[in-house]
Parts: C-alpha cells; sequence; structure tokens
C-alpha cells in the first residue's frame, strides 16, 4: 500500500484523504502532484497571455478584393486602393460613414460606425472621390464583403495632385480626377439634408460645386452670392447624368473676385415644326422629342402652362401629332433646354388605338386608346385602373395627383379614353395619364 494511503500519526488507511477520519491529523501531500497542478496553471495562463500578445501585434496581411473567400469572415485584414464614390454620413441615423473602395481587382464597401465614423468626421480624416487609401479593418460577409474600420487611425488618405482646367473643359474622361478651375457663381443652394450645391459658368459653361453635410465651415458658403467669382479644387464625379465638382475641405474653394451677371430680361424665342415621336412625363413638365426638317429636337413643355393656355389642346399632343412650338433656351444643369412658351397643334391622329396595337408599340410614346373600366384599385402612391376593348386588357396607372382630380367622374362598367405615355412595370405595358385633362369619360 502506498504511503499517501497510510495516516503517518495513527498507521490507519485514509485513501487520497486530506485529513485522516479517524485522528484528525492532516496528512502530508505528494510534491510532485502539487508541483504539477500549480505548474499546469501558471503554463495554462501563459499560454492565453502569448495569444492575446500575439493577436494584439501581429501585422494584418494585405489583402484584394479578388482574393476574399467565405472563409475570410471576421478577417483582420489590410486594404489599399482608390476611392470611388463620395461617402455617406448621416449623424441622425446614428453616425454611420461608408464609402466604396477599388484596388484594381474589385469594388468593397467600407463602413464606420458611431464613434469611430464621428471621429474620422470631425478629423477632417474622411477620403473624396479619387483618393487613395489604406485601411485596416474586418471582414463581414453578408450578400457582399465589407470591410469595417474599427479605429479611425486605421485609415490613411492621400489627395492626388489637381490639374489646372476651364469648365468647359471638364469631360467624362476627368471623372475620378481631381480638378482647379474659376468660375463666377450663379446661385448657392441648400438642399433639404442641408448639403450646398453652387452652380457656377465661365464663358457660356457650367458646372455645379457640391458641399457635403457634414463638411465643417460649410455655413460660410452660404453667404457667398451671386456674381462673386472663385477658384475651386476638388474631384469630378457624375450625379444623375451631370458632371459635378466635390471639393476635399470648405477652404478649397477660393474667393477672387466680384463680377457683375447681366441677364438679358428680353427672351428670344425661335420657331420648332415637326412630328412628335416619343416623351417622358415628369412631375411638372413633359419632354417631347420633335422630328423635324433639320433632324430631332427635344423641347420641354411645362404641365403650368398646358393648364393655364392649352386645356383643349393637351389630348392632341400624340405621336403622330404634327405641332409648331415657340420655344426659348435656358440653362439648367449646364445643359441647355428648349422651353415651350407656346405651341401651335396642325393635326393629329384622331383614330383611337386598339388596346392590341397598344400593347405592339414602342415605349415613351404618346397614345390614345378607349374601353370599359374592369377594376379600380386604389394604392399610397397611385391607382391602378385596368381598361379592356374587343382586342384585350390594358393597366392604367394614375398618380395620386391626379387621381384626386378624377376620383368619382367614373366607376367600373364605365368606359373611358385615356391619353398618355406608354411604359414597362415589371414586364407589363401600361399607359400613364400625363394630367388630369388625359381621362375622358365616355357618356
Amino acid at each position: 500500500m502506498e504511503e499517501r494511503t497510510i495516516c503517518f500519526n495513527c498507521g490507519r488507511y485514509v485513501g487520497a484523504k486530506d485529513r485522516c477520519p479517524y485522528c484528525g491529523e492532516e496528512q502530508l501531500k505528494p510534491i510532485g502532484i502539487e508541483f504539477l497542478k500549480w505548474t499546469s496553471l501558471i503554463v495554462a495562463i501563459s499560454g492565453v497571455f502569448f495569444l492575446f500578445i500575439s493577436a494584439r501585434t501581429q501585422e494584418a496581411p494585405l489583402v484584394k478584393v479578388i482574393d476574399l473567400k467565405p472563409t475570410m469572415n471576421f478577417a483582420k485584414v489590410k486594404m489599399q486602393g482608390v476611392v470611388k464614390s463620395s461617402p455617406y454620413y448621416d449623424e441622425e441615423k446614428g453616425g454611420y460613414l461608408s464609402f466604396w473602395l477599388d484596388d484594381g481587382t474589385g469594388n468593397i464597401k467600407v463602413r464606420a460606425f458611431k464613434n469611430v465614423a464621428k471621429e474620422i468626421i470631425d478629423k477632417n480624416m474622411y477620403p473624396t472621390i479619387g483618393d487613395s487609401v489604406s485601411l485596416k479593418g474586418t471582414l463581414y460577409i453578408k450578400e457582399n464583403f465589407l470591410i469595417t474600420i474599427e479605429k479611425s487611425e486605421d485609415l490613411k488618405i492621400k489627395i492626388p495632385k489637381h490639374i489646372n482646367v476651364k469648365i468647359k473643359e471638364i469631360t467624362d474622361t476627368l471623372i475620378g480626377k481631381r480638378v482647379e478651375t474659376e468660375g463666377t457663381i450663379y446661385s448657392v443652394n441648400e438642399y433639404k439634408n442641408k448639403s450646398i450645391g453652387i452652380r457656377i459658368g465661365d464663358l457660356g459653361s457650367f458646372i455645379t460645386v457640391f458641399i457635403p453635410n457634414y463638411y465643417k465651415e460649410k455655413e460660410k458658403i452660404l453667404g457667398l452670392e451671386r456674381g462673386t467669382k472663385i477658384k475651386v479644387r476638388g474631384a469630378v464625379f457624375v450625379y444623375k447624368d451631370n458632371l459635378e465638382i466635390i471639393p476635399h475641405y470648405v477652404d478649397e474653394i477660393l474667393v477672387i473676385g466680384k463680377e457683375e451677371i447681366k441677364i438679358s430680361k428680353k427672351r428670344e424665342t425661335t420657331k420648332i415644326k415637326g412630328e412628335v415621336l416619343e416623351g417622358s412625363t415628369f412631375k411638372k413638365s413633359i419632354k417631347l422629342k420633335i422630328k423635324t426638317e433639320e433632324g430631332i429636337e427635344e423641347v420641354l413643355l411645362w404641365k403650368s402652362l398646358l393648364e393655364k393656355k392649352y386645356k383643349n389642346e393637351i389630348i392632341k399632343i400624340l405621336t403622330g401629332s404634327m405641332i409648331e412650338f415657340e420655344v426659348y433656351e435656358r440653362e439648367y444643369k449646364g445643359k441647355k433646354e428648349k422651353n415651350v412658351s407656346s405651341l401651335r397643334v396642325i393635326s393629329y391622329p384622331e383614330k383611337v388605338t386598339k388596346i392590341s396595337d397598344i400593347l405592339n408599340r414602342n415605349i415613351g410614346e404618346f397614345l390614345k386608346t378607349e374601353g370599359k373600366v374592369e377594376e379600380i384599385k386604389e394604392f399610397e402612391k397611385g391607382t391602378r385602373v385596368i381598361i379592356k376593348d374587343e382586342t384585350g386588357e390594358l393597366i392604367v396607372w394614375i398618380w395620386k395627383d391626379i387621381w384626386d382630380k378624377v376620383k368619382g367622374t367614373f366607376g367600373e362598367g364605365d368606359s373611358i379614353r385615356v391619353i398618355g405615355e406608354l411604359k414597362e412595370f415589371r414586364g407589363k405595358k401600361e399607359i400613364i395619364p400625363r394630367v388630369h385633362y388625359d381621362i375622358i369619360p365616355i357618356k
């Protein structure tokens, strides 16, 4: 029997007990077991500490978008590339910052949250389009790969050099490049989200300078007056098919003088005569594509003008109509538009187009049809009306502002005549009235 199992005082068997159950004497513990117990504990703690230090000091690997794999979820990595979008930041929605990075092999969304995002903004560490960026972060996999910056100091930016150009020389070839140009302020507008747009022009060429809502000292831009000459440096980007400039900071806009802007009070007009081909309907206007002897022209027809002077002519503005327009030119977002000041309908298709023929016509045409109302269903943004004739059925989508004016003038089972723009939604063609005069109940 081993010595550890016998009480050294009374000689009775005690097994592995630390105290003798007979005489109560505390037993001596083998040095080997105690040593092994404490040694194991020290080794375990040392291992955890070593792993902690290793994780904190190990350099994150540099990776490319093309090499990312699902198994890299939650990995700490380093990435480098060029910013492809102006950063989005909304302090009211939790302080979320994001932008897209292109490393030459693909794009990845970069983001930062709350305190980190706010610190990046407050320290003017945010990038903009065209900047070279080096960053560290954690990879996350949802539908696509994302990388989250967890410390503001993990984001490094390098602003590229600028090139000097005139406004008229700013074209699509300069998108993503930094430029310096000069122009005279024509307007300063503050948008709903508190961002600012400055419209500048030089020798008949125009461009907008965009100031994001999170820029420091942007309020002083609102004090710039019409006619002020400025020099601006920033990156060229495209927004809704229009080129704009976004400075890196507000102080990249320098006032260099003052100039009087002369605007002629007399509006020069010209005449355009031709056949209506197609068009687009907007909330306040209708854009028409006209075939003339010289070629294709686009004219902008304001709904306020139609409803004021041409209520009876609206239903005659169809694909195939011959119309003479008197137009004047106006600058809008760097493009010249031909706005209609008056019109005269020379001829128009008087015959109603059957629904089966409507379904075979081109998207964007202005057409006239009629049928019996089979169904009326109201939605939050508008009302869907289904009409039917002997050749087929067609959806008529009526926007809420128009429906409010025609509601109650017809019901299911009634017949109506409809004029409008032919469009397609979820694979089905539908006709959309342009104004409420385009819907005519047939008694």
